[in-house]
C-alpha cells in the first residue's frame, strides 16, 4: 500500500497499489466531488500537494482528466477519504455521490469540540 498524508487531515490515507490500472476520473466528477464535499480548488490543492494549476486544468475538461495516473489516483484517494464515491461509467454515464456516513474530518480548520 502507498500512504499519503493530507495537509488538511490528521490521519493517513492508505491507497492500494494500482500502478497497472489507469484511473478513470473525469473533470466533471472532480468538480462534482469538490462541490458535494464543499472543498475549494485551493483546499484540494493543499490537501494533495498538487498545484492549483493542475487541479484547474483537470477540471476544465468534461471527459477524462489529462493529468498523470499518479495524480488522478491521489485525487481520488483524498476525495474518497472525505466521503465521495466515484461511480464508474454505465449506460447513464459516470457520477459521484456522498457516502451515507462520511468520516469525521479533523484538521487545522475543522475542530472536534466534543473531544
Amino acid at each position: 500500500m502507498d500512504f499519503y498524508e493530507s495537509n488538511a487531515q490528521t490521519r493517513l490515507i492508505s491507497v492500494p497499489k494500482l500502478r497497472n490500472l489507469e484511473p478513470r476520473l473525469t473533470g466533471a466528477q472532480l468538480r462534482a466531488a469538490r462541490g458535494l464535499l464543499d472543498i475549494s480548488a485551493e483546499e484540494l490543492a493543499a490537501m494533495t500537494d498538487l498545484s492549483l494549476k493542475t487541479i484547474r486544468r483537470a477540471e476544465q475538461v468534461h471527459d477524462q482528466v489529462q493529468i498523470t495516473a499518479a495524480n488522478a489516483r491521489l485525487l481520488i484517494a483524498v476525495l474518497e477519504a472525505r466521503g465521495a464515491i466515484f461511480i464508474a461509467a454505465n449506460d447513464d454515464g459516470v457520477g459521484v455521490r456522498l457516502r451515507r456516513n462520511p468520516p469525521p474530518i479533523f484538521g487545522p480548520d475543522k475542530k472536534d469540540d466534543d473531544a
